[in-house]
């Protein structure tokens, strides 16, 4: 049963002329397309998604997942990219790799609208590895990391992903500057906050050193599917030119310490062999920090939730390095 939703979505006559024009572009030929049922994904964050079920003339089914912009400001101070340039990200970069990700069928703009249409298989029967029953699958998302980060560390230079948004010293102090508004915003007196934030600005540099490599710049467990034994981590539109030990600390965030470490050495038997570069460990603790004043600094309405079990997090982290 076709239900049409609320604006966010397209009409499903739209979509239909869209998805008939992406799967013809990416070489599913078809003399008719029938969309057959649509089903909005109840997970979606960000932006709005549903799973569209597709017949192609009268025989073959094909199940999408669509992701699609609206006319809201989500770029969280230029954290975020929006839905083209998750697109972006797919067609230039994902889909010329062998490590596992969603099938890129493509991306279509709705003509006389702002909307986009990112357009994706849809993968049945998933489960978020922070969901998972299986202790390994936190492993096996710590390997993916490290291949995809040693991967790319050696192809920063090709023109293709020129596009990519690359973190400098401002993306990072603007987060904690951002935090101890918000503090002050709440009309908390955190001086410990204060001493964390400077002793993390005199540090920063370590995250703009050598090796750098791309980013999927939110790779919380939660955006990491398991599908048949395969790992596909989703929701690419904040993906970057940065210090992969960022990707790390948000994969193990909140993890508890047997976890963190045992992900840890699987990153790095991954992405090195085995070995580190001088500076890891302190890259990684540092990236521990950003995580923390990334959710602290964002909009006042994100920032405050959560926030008391992140600020423990900080000062948990500052009086282990002896910060403040």
């Amino acid at each position: 049963m076709l239900v049409e939703t609320m604006t966010a979505y397209p009409q499903t006559w739209v979509l239909n002329k869209g998805l008939a024009a992406v799967l013809e572009q990416c070489g599913e030929s078809h003399d008719r397309l029938v969309i057959i049922e649509r089903r909005a994904n109840i997970e979606a964050s960000t932006f709005p998604s549903e799973i569209v079920t597709c017949q192609l003339d009268g025989q073959r089914i094909v199940h999408l997942f669509c992701k699609y912009s609206i006319e809201l400001d989500h770029d969280v101070y230029g954290h975020r990219g929006g839905v083209e340039y998750e697109a972006r990200v797919y067609r230039s970069l994902l889909q010329q790799m062998e490590l596992s990700v969603p099938k890129f069928y493509g991306f279509y703009q709705e003509p006389k609208s702002d909307r986009s249409c990112l357009v994706l298989g849809y993968l049945a029967n998933t489960v978020r590895v922070s969901r998972t029953s299986d202790p390994d699958d936190m492993l096996k998302a710590a390997r993916w990391l490290g291949c995809f980060h040693a991967h790319n560390e050696t192809h920063l230079q090709q023109e293709e992903i020129a596009f990519l948004h690359r973190y400098d010293a401002d993306s990072y102090l603007g987060w904690a500057h951002r935090a101890l508004l918000f503090a002050k915003q709440r009309s908390r007196s955190l001086s410990w906050l204060h001493t964390l934030c400077a002793r993390f600005e005199n540090q920063v540099d370590a995250l703009l050193s050598e090796p750098l490599t791309i980013i999927h710049g939110e790779f919380y467990s939660q955006n990491v599917m398991v599908h048949q034994g395969n790992l596909y981590p989703l929701d690419w539109e904040s993906a970057a030119i940065a210090a992969g030990e960022l990707d790390l600390a948000s994969l193990t965030d909140r993890w508890p310490d047997k976890v963190t470490q045992s992900c840890e050495k699987r990153y790095r038997q991954a992405r090195w062999e085995g070995s580190s570069p001088e500076g890891f460990h302190q890259r990684l603790q540092i990236a521990r920090i950003y995580t923390q004043l990334r959710w602290l600094g964002d909009r006042f309405e994100i920032s405050t939730k959560n926030c008391h079990w992140r600020l423990e997090q900080l000062r948990d982290l500052g009086l282990r390095l002896g910060y403040i």
